[in-house]
């Protein structure tokens, strides 16, 4: 089942059911009758038309799973079945193996024959031979190294993706418990920790993003302000209905917002507070000065390493000039 809206009216400002009555509450009848004629009487509200897929209208069992996989890209975990793939690999690559052995007996064989030691100089007198051994060799070897090469190139793309992270698979798992419907060989493919993937992980969030993701959802439990600050209309419109799942679904960009904007608050406290407090004990011995510096550069490598996906060199790089402005302020402090 699929939910229609009228972009018009989002463009107007206008918010959910809600907001709509009380808008209704600010102004008169018969202005908001004058509106909703203009809005029906232009010709673009065919296209200004979108559609959401609403998890709850989906029937139970795998409908209503992949309804909820497909609102939320955290929730895209699938299995990778590495263990399959690499068993195809070495089979085809033992295929190979004794193919290659034939081509090398055959040639033996030829070269031994003096009759037959010219067709290892001449291909197309090769190829006139009958039974043509050599060429209908060649011809099975290209077939499997197609499908070698085509297994390769695949299982290099599958271990390329991202391991999903154990909050997003426990939430996809809860998820899937909660639906109540699938029977247990259905739902135990979320049990292979070793052998999932996922395919659209965000990698420049760090693990401190995961756990403000995990708080977020906990938090607003109960507590329609943080939906209302983290939900876009998209995600109350997938959400309508939703009572059995327990589904929480967030504005990726609001989300994403509020992140930084506490991370920011954290770098320039991180920032000025080792200042403040260096400033503060100036005339104290220079030893708890630098202990005190060693402590807050501490604590930035650490926020650097587990708030945020740099490498190593780039969080010794950022370590090192944050270090560097301390020992300038000691220096002209002192």
């Amino acid at each position: 089942m699929e939910t229609k809206t009228d972009l018009s009216e989002v463009e107007k400002g206008a918010g959910d059911r809600t907001s709509k009555e009380s808008s209704n509450r600010r102004f008169t009848p018969w202005l908001n009758d004058i509106l909703r004629g203009f809005n029906r009487d232009r010709p673009e509200d065919k296209w200004r038309q979108t559609r959401v897929l609403e998890v709850e209208s989906n029937p139970e069992g795998w409908p209503r799973v992949a309804a909820v996989i497909d609102s939320e890209a955290n929730f895209m975990i699938f299995r990778k079945f590495g263990y399959l793939r690499t068993r195809l690999i070495v089979w085809h690559q033992d295929r190979l193996r004794e193919l290659e052995n034939l081509l090398g007996d055959l040639d033996l064989e030829d070269f031994k024959d003096d009759s037959a030691r010219r067709a290892l100089c001449c291909r197309q007198g090769d190829d006139g031979r009958s039974p043509p051994k050599r060429k209908l060799l060649f011809q099975e070897l290209s077939r499997e190294l197609e499908l070698y090469d085509d297994l390769l190139k695949r299982s290099a793309e599958a271990h390329q993706y991202d391991v999903p992270s154990e909050k997003a698979r426990e939430a996809m798992a809860g998820l899937i418990w909660n639906d109540a419907q699938l029977c247990h060989l259905d739902r135990s493919y979320i049990e292979h920790v070793d052998d999932l993937v996922a395919i659209c992980s965000d990698k420049e969030s760090g693990s401190i993003h995961g756990m403000l993701l995990d708080l977020a959802r906990k938090t607003c439990i109960g507590r329609s302000f943080i939906r209302f600050l983290l939900r876009g209309r998209t995600q109350r419109m997938k959400l309508q209905g939703a009572s059995v799942l327990h589904l929480e679904l967030f504005d990726k960009r609001r989300f994403d917002g509020l992140v930084a904007f506490l991370f920011t608050m954290v770098l320039v406290i991180s920032l000025m507070g080792p200042v403040m407090i260096l400033y503060r004990i100036r005339s104290f011995d220079g030893y708890l000065q630098l202990v005190v510096a060693l402590a807050f550069t501490t604590m930035f490598a650490g926020l650097c390493a587990s708030a945020t996906s740099a490498k190593r060199h780039e969080i010794c790089a950022a370590t090192a000039a944050y270090c560097a402005v301390l020992l300038v302020f000691l220096a002209q402090s002192n």
